[in-house]
């Protein structure tokens, strides 16, 4: 049986953009594709003192929604600004053991820097960080290559490098490795 990947939309954000990010999350892992019903904004998470919402406890919240059902993989995405301790932002975390991740929009549109809206490429972000860290709950490493999604990203202009995919070596360890 092969996996479902469940995408859930946390807060303002649109389940249409949801069905594209997960259109091509499907085609690139040729598994199914379900859009949970919407989960509200996560203010359990935020910290006041940084304005932004702590990863982890969403992640934790993507892996309740999902029930850790045997061939599931629960993807959470929003709009609000991410952290994890000892980091200034962060794009997206995993849990392997929880099975489930968060994306955050915030960081990846162009608006956030002043710059005109740009669908495409608020989307090649979006896929390029939604599939760095499902890579992540199915086996994967940070790897070398600047265009594989699993290329780590510390700035804007990396995740910009990366293609909405995986190179050939990772893809190959999803295949032989992954329990998805």
């Amino acid at each position: 049986m092969k996996g479902v990947v469940a995408i859930i939309p946390i807060g303002s954000v649109q389940k249409a953009f949801c069905r594209e990010v997960g259109q091509i999350v499907s085609d690139v892992l040729d598994r199914e594709v379900e859009i949970l019903p919407e989960m509200a904004q996560p203010q359990y998470a935020f910290n006041p003192e940084r304005g932004q919402y702590h990863s982890t406890s969403i992640v934790r919240r993507v892996g309740q929604a999902i029930n850790r059902r045997k061939h599931c993989l629960g993807v959470g995405i929003t709009e609000v600004d991410l952290f994890m301790p000892d980091l200034n932002f962060v794009f997206g975390e995993a849990d392997r053991h929880e099975r489930a991740l968060v994306i955050s929009l915030a960081r990846l549109m162009p608006t956030y820097y002043g710059n005109a809206p740009d669908h495409a490429r608020m989307m090649r972000r979006a896929v390029a960080e939604t599939l760095h860290e499902i890579g992540h709950v199915l086996c994967l490493t940070h790897c070398q290559n600047e265009s594989c999604a699993m290329f780590f990203s510390n700035t804007l202009s990396d995740t910009d490098r990366k293609r909405s995919s995986y190179c050939d070596p990772c893809r190959e360890r999803i295949r032989k490795e992954a329990d998805f």
